[in-house]
């Protein structure tokens, strides 16, 4: 009476691990990347003084680090993000050039924006792209740079 049990088991662990087996895949993965091109989007004073506040103040410091902000706002008739306020996210990690943090669920996300610091290129860096890639969410991203430079890109 004992093997009843023991051999329903074994077929049961045999079935699922059978089916739970990754699938081969076989020819060229067909992944469709977005687009990511410059533009120039509308970005509301309050949140253009709040951007050069915060790279005069935490990133040009000499010890200072990057920082990134959500960004809220709505998509014009043409497509156009306009950017209405900052939100401040949970910041996981910075360092002089780098930063992770995590933004709020928010109906009006936008996208993200994060400083460069003084003397780098002011362009979104690999990390970066790939991050805005993978952010579904996100219809544009902007890196905040020295000398009032911002560039901002978005996704087709």
């Amino acid at each position: 009476m004992s093997r009843g049990p023991a051999i329903g088991l074994m077929a049961i662990i045999t079935t699922c691990c059978t089916v739970m087996q990754p699938a081969r895949v076989t020819g060229p993965r067909a992944e469709r990347r977005p687009e990511i091109y410059v533009d120039t989007l509308f970005y509301s004073p309050l949140v253009r003084n709040n951007f050069q506040f915060m790279y005069d103040n935490i990133t040009a410091k000499p010890d200072g680090v990057e920082f990134v902000v959500c960004l809220d706002g709505k998509v014009s008739p043409d497509g156009t993000p306009v950017i209405l306020q900052s939100l401040l996210p949970h910041v996981v990690y910075a360092a002089k050039d780098s930063i992770l943090g995590y933004c709020p669920k928010s109906p009006h996300y936008v996208g993200r924006a994060h400083s460069h610091p003084p003397g780098s290129t002011c362009a979104m860096s690999k990390v970066d792209t790939t991050s805005f890639i993978k952010d579904t969410l996100a219809k544009m991203h902007a890196v905040i740079c020295e000398n009032r430079q911002m560039i901002s890109y978005r996704k087709r």
